[in-house]
């Protein structure tokens, strides 16, 4: 909000406005004024009017310089040559102070109200909301990229996900449980999207008929989410605040979520000359980071959507816990959501034949004897079952 301190008006005087235009940036004051809704409107603040001050009072002054200039940090983010920009490494090392730019502070706003709408979708739909170890005695998933710690003279590992977790609470009877936790992985991924710890909302939950049940369920959760965002006042504002700094195209998805199989999308790469593989190639090859790119903007040309589903992945690029297709074992029963060709959720359906399961960990060639407690769980018989799990910074 733009407060005014006018000389002119009597209840101010110069040694007022002296006092005020010595105070340090990012001091902290009370304010005493009159509410105005200026005649010119104002484009520089969210709230369209005024504060004419009468009285200002310092609760808590700056006392060390700052680091960067807050107007400089709050500048929309542009690639010409000469405009003022705070550095990343800037930013992190004093990320009290950049938190404080509309933007960021907008961010940690949205990110409050997806997972309060991730949240209240799934307990309306009769998910139980669980908790899950973090501090674990193997790595979750079997896995190498696991954080090795000393647990008083023994190894311990941080979760790389609830995973083993989720299926057994399935396999103690709770047909919908939920989590929303930070995960650790150690991956040494130099990119954007890859963090060794990040925020993951977990999804497991039993069907009736098929796996696609709940793909159908999951695309509603996400299109429920994308709606409330964009149709709430608050929620609004602060999306444009967002894109004021970063701009980009508004989101646009459709009612009919379009869903292909993983080799027509390597297919749409290969016709749209991203990609060159022969036919017996597809089903072998992992799509990179820069492909799922390409294939988003594909997409959104064809389909004029920025949200789509891919399903049915080779069943070697997917975890040991994955179901495959009894018709082609080659292929799993998997899924991944993605928005503007990046990964967002990432999902399938599970093994629950226990026999299946034993057989999968060793064709990965895992020590089964470490995952006992797991396997025991489906000894005593197991609902068919799917899950996911959601990067909630992506």
């Amino acid at each position: 909000m733009q407060c005014i301190l006018d000389i002119k008006n009597n209840d101010n005087d110069k040694n007022m406005m002296k006092w005020v235009s010595n105070l340090p940036q990012e001091s902290i004051v009370d304010i005493n004024g009159k509410l105005i809704k200026p005649e010119i409107p104002i484009d520089s603040t969210n709230i369209k009017y005024e504060v004419h001050i009468k009285k200002i009072f310092c609760i808590s002054k700056t006392t060390k310089e700052l680091p960067f200039l807050l107007k400089d940090a709050n500048m929309k983010e542009t690639h010409e040559e000469g405009s003022i920009k705070v550095n990343q490494d800037n930013r992190l090392n004093n990320r009290c102070i950049d938190l404080r730019t509309y933007a960021n502070y907008s961010i940690f706003c949205l990110q409050s109200q997806i997972c309060t709408l991730f949240k209240n979708f799934l307990l309306q739909n009769n998910f139980i909301e669980i908790h899950t170890p973090k501090l674990l005695g193997e790595s979750s998933e079997g896995g190498a990229n696991a954080f090795q710690i000393n647990y008083f003279n023994q190894k311990g590992f941080l979760a790389q996900s609830p995973q083993l977790y989720k299926q057994m609470c399935i396999n103690s009877g709770f047909d919908r449980v939920f989590e929303v936790a930070p995960v650790f992985r150690a991956e040494n991924s130099n990119t954007y999207r890859h963090l060794c710890e990040y925020v993951s909302l977990d999804i497991e939950m039993t069907y009736k008929y098929d796996f696609m049940e709940n793909v159908h369920f999951y695309d509603s959760l996400f299109k429920h989410i994308f709606t409330e965002l964009t149709k709430g006042e608050n929620s609004k504002m602060l999306i444009k605040t967002v894109k004021g700094q970063y701009p980009c195209d508004d989101f646009q998805w459709l009612d009919v979520t379009p869903i292909f199989t993983y080799e027509e999308a390597i297919k749409m790469l290969i016709q749209h000359d991203k990609l060159q593989l022969k036919e017996e190639e597809i089903l072998s090859y992992d799509m990179s980071t820069d492909m799922e790119k390409e294939l988003g903007k594909i997409v959104k040309a064809s389909h004029h959507t920025d949200y789509y589903i891919i399903i049915n992945f080779p069943s070697e690029l997917r975890p040991f816990y994955t179901m495959y297709k009894e018709e082609d074992p080659g292929i799993s029963n998997s899924y991944d959501f993605f928005m503007r060709g990046e990964e967002i959720l990432s999902g399938s359906q599970r093994i629950s034949d226990v026999n299946l399961l034993v057989e999968n960990i060793k064709r990965f060639n895992l020590d089964a004897s470490k995952l006992n407690f797991y396997i025991d769980s489906f000894a005593y018989s197991s609902y068919p079952h799917s899950g996911c799990g959601i990067g909630l910074e992506r």
